[in-house]
């Protein structure tokens, strides 16, 4: 990482500190400059304004969504197998503090009535386009039985498997253990083959 990519980093960090302590509005680029310990003029060179600093959150959450699963389907493996692979690397984002932190932030933004930018929700589309394209190309395979749409495959598949691993703790209901994420991704896989698979 280059000394410009550890100081955006470090900005952004700052950032979602600010927005989750103080909420957007009354959130400040000088404290964010403090927290960053980068002083104003610095942190205005990269962010000219609270909106740019925000817009570069989405950013970050959006490649940790895009970069989060390995949904290319191989006739190889089984339907389990590749799952089990998907539902891990989902686990490991949907888990880690800083995307639990910037979920918390953005999704409390948009409960305000803040709207996302058409790039960025083009972006959350494109991005749960690969889990259903995992879907077509198993259901060509014959893997999968169901005659649903493979749009609606994924979303039941992801409010099963979010409601038990990602919106109990963005909504502040618990703490996830190992066993819990271990359970979750068990009810999930059991979910997805006994319901669509042969």
């Amino acid at each position: 990482m280059s000394k410009k990519e550890e100081l955006e980093s470090k900005i952004i960090e700052a950032a979602v500190g600010e927005f989750l302590g103080r909420g957007y509005d009354s959130g400040s680029m000088e404290n964010i400059a403090k927290l960053a310990e980068v002083s104003k003029r610095t942190l205005y060179k990269y962010y000219p304004n609270k909106e740019a600093v925000f817009d570069a959150i989405i950013e970050k959450l959006l490649l940790g969504i895009c970069s989060s699963s390995p949904a290319l389907y191989s006739k190889s493996e089984s339907v389990e197998e590749q799952l089990s692979k998907i539902i891990d690397y989902k686990s490991a984002l949907m888990t880690s503090p800083d995307y639990v932190d910037i979920s918390r932030l953005v999704l409390s933004e948009i409960i305000k009535g803040r709207k996302l930018a058409p790039n960025h929700l083009e972006r959350f589309s494109v991005s749960e386009q690969h889990f259903i394209k995992w879907i077509d190309a198993a259901k060509k395979d014959g893997k999968i039985a169901s005659k649903q749409p493979s749009e609606l495959i994924a979303n039941q598949f992801h409010s099963i498997f979010k409601g038990q691993i990602f919106y109990p703790v963005i909504f502040g209901f618990k703490e996830l253990s190992k066993h819990d994420v271990k359970t979750a991704k068990k009810i999930a896989l059991e979910f997805f083959l006994n319901s669509f698979c042969t």
